[in-house]
């Protein structure tokens, strides 16, 4: 039989402090809708500078306090250069022109530490920062060589510290101006950017650098709600740092080490050739067939030519010519699984493919090198503070 309702007298009251029929309380909105992207020429600018046979350490630069640091800009730019005869880069070039590239916590310990060459065409390239991520792409990247050529250049790269636009994790904290960050360059030498420098003259090099952050969010956003005032898992860091394996020549199985501990994002292997130190020979040496073993199973076990096709699928890469604009790079294969789970774009995802990992796990890469080769292991790490769980609940 139903039961009749009880009388109003007798239903539930209103809980203490809430008015009977008073909106819910409005949950505070994510970070990125309190703040606004800002793009700023901090004061940086160094050179012109005549390039010689010495690398030439430039001065370093601190980012000014701006809230939240998503990373910097740094364009390079040659001119004046001209040449009588041929003049050619070597294979890293022009982006060599940054023999070296280091970003440093306040600590002076790296959180970044690379090449000119791996920041360009490795960590911009393959690391899921853009819709479109190759230097050589862009509509000011210039590199002039050829008969009589000047041997002029422009590039710029991203110097990242963020992970995920969306959300702006990674951004770092930097409102202390006693306690700031560092980006340390060195410019290279000539024979480290040309192969046949320009016979007349050689460019002087300018670098200039940009800073790219968030503005501090209001109190409360325009319905009322307390804005949430920093990025999402704050103290959460995002490295590229590398280790390097010398000597591989036939068949070797070595143990993989950089990053293990913490949560895997991009890794990727750069190859140079012992003898001539290229990466197009370096191509050549790499294995036909690599095995990628984790904790005793095969992460990838496959051929360098499916490997090379997938990425271009996946990147959205389409030129055929090695070392040009949207094609791939000679000597150069990326694991770009680990960052690609919501969008079919890698870097468009929500963390919930990173390779979570401990010291000591056995990650190894087996293979047949067809000659002596130098291969990079270049790993981007997330490290953040406690459970790496915390990655995932961001959206």
């Amino acid at each position: 039989m139903a039961t009749a309702p009880a009388p109003a007298s007798a239903q539930a009251a209103p809980a203490a402090g809430a008015a009977a029929g008073a909106a819910p309380a409005v949950p505070s909105p994510p970070f990125r809708c309190g703040t606004q992207n800002t793009t700023n020429q901090d004061g940086y600018q160094v050179g012109p500078i005549t390039l010689t046979t010495a690398q030439q350490p430039l001065a370093n630069y601190a980012p000014s306090v701006n809230s939240f640091l998503r990373g910097v800009w740094v364009n390079v730019a040659a001119g004046g250069g001209s040449g009588g005869t041929t003049t050619t880069f070597v294979g890293d070039g022009p982006q060599s022109a940054l023999a070296q590239v280091a970003f440093l916590d306040t600590q002076q310990r790296p959180i970044i530490q690379v090449t000119g060459y791996q920041l360009a065409q490795i960590v911009n390239k393959y690391g899921g920062y853009f819709t479109q991520g190759d230097p050589r792409a862009d509509n000011t990247f210039t590199a002039v060589s050829g008969a009589s050529a000047s041997g002029n250049f422009n590039f710029t790269v991203w110097v990242p510290l963020e992970i995920n636009y969306r959300t702006g994790v990674g951004s770092a904290l930097n409102k202390n101006s006693s306690q700031t960050y560092t980006l340390a360059m060195t410019l290279n030498n000539i024979a480290g950017i040309y192969s046949t420098a320009p016979s007349v003259t050689v460019p002087t090099v300018t670098v200039t650098v940009f800073e790219d952050g968030w503005w501090q969010p209001q109190a409360a956003d325009v319905s009322g709600a307390q804005a949430t005032q920093q990025p999402p898992a704050p103290n959460t860091w995002s490295y590229w740092l590398q280790s390097s394996y010398t000597g591989l020549n036939g068949a070797i199985q070595e143990q993989m080490t950089t990053g293990l501990g913490n949560s895997l994002r991009v890794v990727a292997f750069n190859t140079y050739d012992t003898s001539n130190s290229t990466r197009a020979t370096g191509e050549t040496d790499f294995p036909t067939t690599v095995q990628l073993v984790y904790k005793g199973t095969n992460l990838k076990f496959w051929p360098k030519t499916l490997w090379k096709t997938l990425a271009d699928r996946a990147y959205g890469y389409y030129s055929a010519t090695a070392d040009s604009a949207n094609g791939p790079e000679n000597g150069v294969y990326v694991l770009w699984q680990f960052m690609q789970d919501f969008g079919l774009e890698p870097g468009n995802g929500l963390n919930y493919s990173l390779l979570d990992t401990d010291q000591g796990d056995q990650f190894q890469f087996l293979g047949t090198f067809n000659a002596s080769a130098t291969m990079y292991e270049l790993v981007n790490y997330i490290a953040t503070v406690g459970n790496p769980a915390v990655l995932r609940s961001q959206r």
